[in-house]
Protein backbone atom coordinates (compact mmCIF):
# COMPACT_ATOMS: atom_id res chain seq x y z
CA UNK A 1 0.00 0.00 0.00
CA UNK A 2 1.48 3.27 -0.47
CA UNK A 3 -0.63 5.84 1.57
CA UNK A 4 2.19 7.22 3.62
CA UNK A 5 -0.02 8.45 6.25
CA UNK A 6 -0.71 5.44 9.00
CA UNK A 7 -4.28 6.55 10.28
CA UNK A 8 -5.27 6.95 6.20
CA UNK A 9 -3.36 3.35 5.41
CA UNK A 10 -5.58 1.56 8.46
CA UNK A 11 -9.00 3.56 7.18
CA UNK A 12 -8.06 2.15 3.32
CA UNK A 13 -7.70 -1.06 5.26
CA UNK A 14 -11.01 -0.86 6.34
CA UNK A 15 -12.81 0.46 3.28
CA UNK A 16 -11.45 -2.21 1.28
CA UNK A 17 -13.07 -4.90 3.85
CA UNK A 18 -16.60 -2.78 3.46
CA UNK A 19 -16.26 -2.92 -0.32
CA UNK A 20 -15.09 -6.04 -1.00
CA UNK A 21 -15.91 -8.65 2.34
CA UNK A 22 -19.11 -9.73 1.08
CA UNK A 23 -18.71 -9.97 -2.82
CA UNK A 24 -15.31 -12.17 -2.17
CA UNK A 25 -15.78 -13.59 1.09
CA UNK A 26 -12.94 -15.96 -0.26
CA UNK A 27 -10.23 -13.47 -1.40
CA UNK A 28 -11.26 -11.36 1.51
CA UNK A 29 -10.43 -14.25 3.93
CA UNK A 30 -7.36 -15.07 2.42
CA UNK A 31 -6.41 -10.95 2.70
CA UNK A 32 -7.55 -10.77 6.41
CA UNK A 33 -5.46 -13.77 7.20
CA UNK A 34 -2.02 -12.94 5.56
CA UNK A 35 -1.88 -9.26 5.44
CA UNK A 36 -4.34 -7.84 7.58
CA UNK A 37 -3.57 -9.78 10.59
CA UNK A 38 -0.97 -8.70 12.41
CA UNK A 39 0.99 -5.93 13.29
CA UNK A 40 4.58 -7.43 11.93
CA UNK A 41 3.03 -8.44 8.72
CA UNK A 42 1.74 -5.36 7.96
CA UNK A 43 5.18 -3.89 8.20
CA UNK A 44 6.67 -5.66 5.59
CA UNK A 45 4.27 -4.44 2.69
CA UNK A 46 2.69 -0.99 4.37
CA UNK A 47 4.67 2.28 2.95
CA UNK A 48 3.30 3.61 5.71
CA UNK A 49 5.10 1.56 8.52
CA UNK A 50 9.00 2.38 6.36
CA UNK A 51 8.87 6.36 6.80
CA UNK A 52 11.91 6.32 9.05
CA UNK A 53 13.75 3.51 7.13
CA UNK A 54 16.51 4.03 4.81
CA UNK A 55 14.63 1.93 2.16
CA UNK A 56 11.49 3.84 2.19
CA UNK A 57 11.16 4.85 -0.90
CA UNK A 58 12.05 1.49 -2.21
CA UNK A 59 8.47 0.21 -3.48
CA UNK A 60 9.20 -2.23 -6.22
CA UNK A 61 11.25 -4.83 -7.07
CA UNK A 62 12.44 -2.51 -9.83
CA UNK A 63 15.37 -1.28 -7.41
CA UNK A 64 16.05 -4.51 -7.62
CA UNK A 65 16.11 -5.29 -10.76
CA UNK A 66 17.80 -2.50 -11.78
CA UNK A 67 20.15 -3.14 -9.21
CA UNK A 68 21.04 -6.70 -10.72
CA UNK A 69 21.42 -5.28 -14.27
CA UNK A 70 23.67 -2.93 -13.04
CA UNK A 71 25.64 -5.57 -10.69
CA UNK A 72 25.71 -7.84 -14.22
CA UNK A 73 27.11 -5.00 -16.72
CA UNK A 74 29.43 -3.13 -14.52
CA UNK A 75 30.74 -5.80 -12.31
CA UNK A 76 30.43 -9.02 -14.16
CA UNK A 77 31.03 -7.57 -17.69
CA UNK A 78 28.05 -9.46 -18.63
CA UNK A 79 29.78 -12.58 -17.67
CA UNK A 80 26.58 -14.93 -15.95
CA UNK A 81 28.71 -18.07 -15.15
CA UNK A 82 30.88 -16.66 -12.02
CA UNK A 83 32.48 -18.74 -9.14
CA UNK A 84 31.60 -18.54 -5.99
CA UNK A 85 34.46 -17.24 -4.55
CA UNK A 86 34.98 -14.31 -7.79
CA UNK A 87 31.54 -13.02 -6.80
CA UNK A 88 32.30 -12.90 -3.19
CA UNK A 89 35.63 -11.22 -3.79
CA UNK A 90 33.52 -8.80 -6.07
CA UNK A 91 30.52 -8.15 -3.40
CA UNK A 92 33.46 -7.32 -0.61
CA UNK A 93 35.98 -5.69 -2.08
CA UNK A 94 35.15 -3.94 -5.41
CA UNK A 95 31.33 -3.49 -4.93
CA UNK A 96 31.56 -2.54 -1.76
CA UNK A 97 34.19 -0.15 -2.73
CA UNK A 98 32.15 1.98 -5.36
CA UNK A 99 29.48 2.38 -3.30
CA UNK A 100 31.66 4.00 -0.87
CA UNK A 101 32.68 6.44 -3.08
CA UNK A 102 29.25 6.74 -4.51
CA UNK A 103 27.76 7.99 -0.95
CA UNK A 104 31.12 9.99 -0.13
CA UNK A 105 30.69 12.01 -3.56
CA UNK A 106 27.03 12.40 -2.68
CA UNK A 107 28.05 13.66 0.60
CA UNK A 108 30.00 16.33 -0.73
CA UNK A 109 28.24 16.77 -3.35
CA UNK A 110 30.25 15.86 -6.27
CA UNK A 111 29.32 14.26 -9.25
CA UNK A 112 25.84 14.33 -11.41
CA UNK A 113 23.19 16.92 -9.60
CA UNK A 114 19.57 17.40 -9.43
CA UNK A 115 16.91 19.64 -10.86
CA UNK A 116 16.50 21.23 -7.44
CA UNK A 117 20.01 21.32 -6.81
CA UNK A 118 21.21 23.11 -9.89
CA UNK A 119 18.08 25.66 -9.13
CA UNK A 120 19.27 26.23 -5.52
CA UNK A 121 23.13 26.57 -7.39
CA UNK A 122 21.74 29.62 -9.85
CA UNK A 123 19.31 31.26 -6.98
CA UNK A 124 22.72 31.05 -4.63
CA UNK A 125 24.45 32.89 -7.26
CA UNK A 126 21.72 35.27 -7.82
CA UNK A 127 22.36 36.49 -4.12
CA UNK A 128 25.67 36.68 -4.15
CA UNK A 129 25.54 39.20 -7.14
CA UNK A 130 22.97 41.30 -5.20
CA UNK A 131 24.42 44.74 -3.56
CA UNK A 132 24.37 44.70 0.20
CA UNK A 133 21.68 47.46 -0.33
CA UNK A 134 19.25 45.27 -1.65
CA UNK A 135 19.92 42.75 0.70
CA UNK A 136 19.44 45.10 3.75
CA UNK A 137 16.05 45.63 1.74
CA UNK A 138 14.70 42.06 2.78
CA UNK A 139 14.03 41.82 6.23
CA UNK A 140 11.52 43.73 7.61
CA UNK A 141 11.48 44.43 11.52
CA UNK A 142 8.11 44.51 13.73
CA UNK A 143 8.34 43.65 17.08
CA UNK A 144 10.12 40.06 18.16
CA UNK A 145 9.88 39.47 14.57
CA UNK A 146 11.22 39.85 10.76
CA UNK A 147 9.65 39.56 7.93
CA UNK A 148 12.05 38.28 5.32
CA UNK A 149 10.77 38.76 1.74
CA UNK A 150 11.96 35.67 -0.47
CA UNK A 151 14.99 36.23 -2.82
CA UNK A 152 13.44 34.09 -5.77
CA UNK A 153 9.73 34.58 -5.34
CA UNK A 154 9.17 38.62 -4.96
CA UNK A 155 5.25 37.62 -3.52
CA UNK A 156 6.77 35.57 -0.91
CA UNK A 157 7.50 36.89 3.10
CA UNK A 158 8.35 34.22 5.62
CA UNK A 159 8.07 35.14 9.38
CA UNK A 160 11.17 34.96 11.67
CA UNK A 161 10.56 34.86 15.66
CA UNK A 162 13.74 36.33 17.75
CA UNK A 163 13.72 36.11 21.39
CA UNK A 164 14.39 39.23 23.39
CA UNK A 165 18.57 38.65 23.01
CA UNK A 166 18.17 38.61 19.25
CA UNK A 167 18.06 34.67 18.86
CA UNK A 168 16.04 33.36 16.26
CA UNK A 169 13.04 31.17 18.00
CA UNK A 170 11.00 30.15 14.70
CA UNK A 171 10.27 30.37 11.17
CA UNK A 172 7.98 29.78 9.16
CA UNK A 173 9.67 28.90 5.98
Amino acid sequence: MYENDLLEARNLIQKFGQDWRDAFPDLYEYVEKNYFNSEDRMHTWMKAYRQDEFYAEMDTNNFVESWHNHLKTHFLKRHFMVRADRMVYLLSEIVVNYFKQEEFQAFVRVGRKTKGEILDIFRQREVRAMSDDTIREHPLHLDNKYCVKSFSNSMACYDVNVDSEGIMTGCSC
